[in-house]
């Protein structure tokens, strides 16, 4: 339906910021539960 669908670059860049984001909540968190 739609005339220019979302490109695949603008895919590839939300999926490799959202894997990114959860790459440094994991490395935070296992940072705070080793100090404690």
């Amino acid at each position: 339906m739609l005339e220019n669908p979302i490109p695949n670059s603008i895919i590839i860049v939300t999926i490799v910021v959202v894997l990114a984001f959860s790459a440094l909540a994991v490395f935070l968190i296992k940072k705070t539960k080793e100090n404690k």
